[in-house]
């Protein structure tokens, strides 16, 4: 077996903190390695200056930028799997609905919610998009929450979707975005913009600064005994 002395062992174990896959490694048979099934998947073997994705082919600095793109596009071959997160700002006529928080999937038939319809509205836009073949949306946290038959003029909701596609995808534009959302959406809600959110931590309900929230009550349920008579005609 080859020996090593101390200087290139100091070497060694630095290229293996630097390298981007041990099989680039110049050193003796026994301490050269393949690459691991998860780096197979990552990207092919590559210079530490310039690591290069399978899926697209771009190339990355470093392996930390070459692993957040794979997480982020799923560039791993074959299907690419996406996921992003988005704060969504909307607004509602929840007369027929049973509250905004989502509840149980298999209640939202008998008892829908004003997130159930975002939620199918957003997967059924993200599907509309050409090249992706299946998404998923859930709802990582909300700004508010309002009860049943309560009307909302703007909230907000932070969403993870997640997609897979056959080929790369165009990011669409927000007008193109909002147009999509509306057609899939009922009447009663209605999307007014979205954002890209890139902080791991964000939380829509820390993140809200203020709430505010109107109470309307009928004049007439205010009135004494005596008095109802008096108003009722003329008095909401």
């Amino acid at each position: 077996q080859e020996g090593l002395n101390l200087p290139q062992l100091v070497s060694f174990v630095g290229c293996l903190l630097m390298a981007p896959c041990w099989d680039e490694l110049h050193w003796p048979t026994q301490l050269r390695r393949h690459c691991q099934p998860r780096g197979a998947d990552l990207g092919k073997c590559a210079s530490a200056a310039s690591l290069a994705c399978t899926g697209c082919s771009l190339t990355f600095p470093s392996r930390n930028a070459l692993f957040r793109h794979v997480r982020e596009e799923g560039c791993s071959g074959g299907s690419r799997r996406r996921t992003r997160r988005y704060l969504v700002l909307y607004g509602y006529v929840g007369t027929r609905f049973h509250g905004s928080q989502l509840n149980a999937l298999e209640e939202e038939p008998r008892c829908p919610t004003v997130e159930g319809a975002l939620l199918r509205g957003i997967t059924a836009a993200a599907l509309a998009t050409p090249g992706i073949v299946s998404a998923k949306v859930e709802v990582c946290s909300r700004a508010s929450r309002t009860d049943r038959g309560v009307h909302a003029l703007a909230s907000a909701v932070c969403l993870r979707v997640v997609t897979e596609s056959s080929g790369p995808v165009a990011e669409e534009d927000e007008e193109a975005w909002l147009a999509t959302m509306q057609v899939q959406l009922p009447k009663d809600v209605q999307a007014v913009r979205r954002f890209l959110v890139v902080d791991p931590e964000f939380n829509a309900r820390f993140a809200c600064q203020k709430r505010e929230y109107w109470y309307y009550v009928p004049y007439r349920v205010l009135w004494l005994p005596d008095e109802s008579a008096v108003g009722a005609a003329g008095c909401w």
